[in-house]
């Protein structure tokens, strides 16, 4: 019914959220790296690679849940007839509108995640 045009629903937050998420990643990887690492020693562990990188994935997720939160919702809308019963509405218009609505609506921040 909605056609091949909404196999796209939701594609835009993706691309929105790679760049966020890969930003956050780089940035709380070195910053846990430098915690994480001993500073006498030049022989990184395995562990402690594997901790810096749970790190930076842990932190990347919980900065950029609410777009992928939107890109699900954008998704998986369906159209529905308006209150006049004479054209066809969607629930959300976009990101903004999505992000607006879920937060003013459901519940602020905590609707988010």
């Amino acid at each position: 019914q909605e056609g091949t045009m909404s196999l796209w629903n939701g594609n835009m937050a993706v691309c929105v959220r790679v760049v966020p998420y890969s930003a956050v990643q780089y940035v709380s990887y070195d910053f846990a790296k430098s915690v994480i690492y001993s500073r006498d020693s030049h022989k990184v562990t395995a562990s402690q690679r594997i901790l810096s990188g749970s790190c930076a994935g842990v932190s990347a997720v919980l900065c950029t849940y609410p777009l992928d939160l939107v890109r699900v919702r954008l998704a998986c809308q369906r159209p529905r007839l308006s209150a006049d019963g004479l054209r066809i509405t969607m629930r959300y218009s976009g990101i903004l509108d999505c992000l607006t609505k879920i937060y003013v609506k459901e519940g602020g921040v905590r609707a988010l995640y």
